[in-house]
C-alpha cells in the first residue's frame, strides 16, 4: 500500500473516532464553488511547471456527522509548457476539464471550524497541442483517482467558507495540484 493510501486510511480512522466523540449533526444537502490556483506537473521536459487558474462547482450531501458524497465539475484552466527534449524546444498548450464523484469525511473541531477530506474518481478530458509521453496531440480522456483535504469555516448554519488542497491525475503524464478557496451553501 502506498504512503498516500496509509495517510488517507489514518485520516479516515481519526474522522470516525472524532465523530463518535464529538457532538454535531450532518448538514444535509449543499452546493458550492471554488476558485483554484493550479499547478500542472508534466512528466518529461525541463523548466518550471506552468501555473494557472481554474474553478470547481459541486453538489453534495452529508449523511452522518462525518460522512457524505459529492459530485462536481472542474475546469483546470489552460497551461503552456516548453519541453526541451532532444531537438528543438516545443511549446505545448494543455486545457483540461473533468467530472468527479467522491466520498467525503469531516472532523468537527469546534462549531464554526472543521477539517475535511475527499477521495473519489475523476472523469477527465483534455486538449493537447503536441504529443507528450503516452498522450497524443488532440483530445484525450480518461479516469483517475483524486483526493483533497481542507478547512471549512461555518459563518452560519447555511454558509461556509472553504480552503482546500486537491490533487488530480490526468493519465500517467499529468498531475494537477490545486489550492482552492470558495463558498458552500447548505440547502
Amino acid at each position: 500500500m502506498t504512503k498516500r493510501m496509509w495517510i488517507l486510511a489514518a485520516v479516515f480512522a481519526l474522522a470516525m473516532a472524532a465523530a463518535a466523540a464529538t457532538p454535531g449533526s450532518a448538514q444535509g444537502g449543499y452546493i458550492g464553488g471554488v476558485y483554484s490556483w493550479t499547478n500542472l506537473n508534466v512528466s518529461g521536459g525541463t523548466g518550471t511547471n506552468p501555473t494557472g487558474a481554474g474553478y470547481k462547482l459541486f453538489i453534495g450531501h452529508e449523511f452522518y456527522r462525518f460522512l457524505g458524497v459529492e459530485a462536481g465539475y472542474t475546469d483546470f484552466g489552460q497551461f503552456k509548457k516548453t519541453l526541451e527534449g532532444s531537438g528543438t524546444p516545443t511549446t505545448v498548450t494543455f486545457d483540461g476539464k473533468g467530472w468527479d464523484v467522491a466520498a467525503t469525511f469531516r472532523i468537527p473541531i469546534v462549531n464554526f471550524l472543521g477539517i475535511y477530506g475527499k477521495i473519489g474518481y475523476l472523469f477527465w478530458t483534455s486538449d493537447l497541442s503536441e504529443a507528450i509521453g503516452s498522450l497524443t496531440s488532440g483530445s484525450a480522456s480518461g479516469n483517475d483517482v483524486f483526493y483533497a483535504a481542507g478547512l471549512r469555516f461555518n459563518l452560519s448554519a447555511k454558509i461556509a467558507l472553504l480552503a482546500e488542497w486537491e490533487q488530480d491525475r490526468l493519465g500517467s503524464d499529468f498531475k494537477v495540484d490545486m489550492v482552492n478557496a470558495g463558498l458552500r451553501l447548505t440547502l
